[in-house]
């Protein structure tokens, strides 16, 4: 089994935890829109560093769009624009980062070197097994939605038999994928309380140390720079 998954650099995934933890302290004790674009200008920096280049330009864009459209287009938008779409636009941008450290720790690692590190770091079972199938969940549900629009494709469907054709099957398969994700998860063993064994090894490269020391640092002080206003 390999490592890391096969990128210019992948971050160990207790590093990429703490990045998620530092983002969610920037976006709740922010008071203005600083310390958040900051961060997101760091972690694209991350996820270019770790060659997640499509998702480095994707979310580059994202916030390009939302500081343009905050800055230029609400200002002059009708009263009904800036109700419906503005706290979207605010919140969303303020949601930012979070959305980045967990796209950077999912594309940068894999489940079973995430769990090792939640292992790792003496998490209680309570809190792995939910999040590992959770996890596993959304890519699952992702694959069948993949199936069924390459189904619809072939069949030439109209815009109102997709919308039920989504709806029916995603609704039916949504509870057979959960159990059937917890069922293989009780399989495994996950429940079992003995001490876990692997055959991979986490342990961190001074790049990992350089991430999270600049993530904490950039944290700290824009946190600290913003109170100060």
């Amino acid at each position: 089994m390999e490592n890391r998954r096969k990128r210019a650099f992948s971050i160990d995934p207790r590093i990429g935890l703490l990045l998620l933890l530092s983002a969610n302290a920037v976006i709740f004790l922010q008071k203005t829109a600083m310390p958040g674009n900051v961060f997101i200008l760091f972690l694209l920096s991350v996820l270019t560093i770790c060659g997640c280049f499509r998702q480095a330009i994707i979310y580059g864009l994202i916030f390009i769009i939302l500081a343009a459209a905050q800055k230029y287009f609400f200002p002059i938008a009708p009263v009904w624009v800036n109700f419906l779409f503005g706290i979207f636009c605010n919140y969303g941008r303020r949601m930012l980062p979070c959305f980045m450290a967990g796209v950077l720790l999912v594309r940068t690692n894999t489940m079973h070197r995430f769990v090792l590190a939640m292992r790792d770091l003496h998490l209680p079972q309570s809190i792995i097994i939910p999040i590992s199938v959770s996890v596993r969940y959304f890519p699952a549900m992702k694959e069948e939605f993949v199936h069924l629009s390459e189904a619809m494709k072939l069949r030439r469907m109209s815009f109102a038999e997709r919308v039920e054709g989504y709806i029916v099957p995603l609704m039916l398969s949504a509870t057979n994928t959960a159990e059937e994700l917890a069922q293989a998860a009780v399989t495994r063993g996950i429940e079992n309380p003995r001490p876990k064994t692997s055959m991979d090894e986490l342990k961190l490269v001074p790049g990992d140390i350089v991430i999270a020391v600049s993530g904490v640092v950039i944290a700290f002080f824009t946190i600290w720079a913003d109170s100060l206003r």
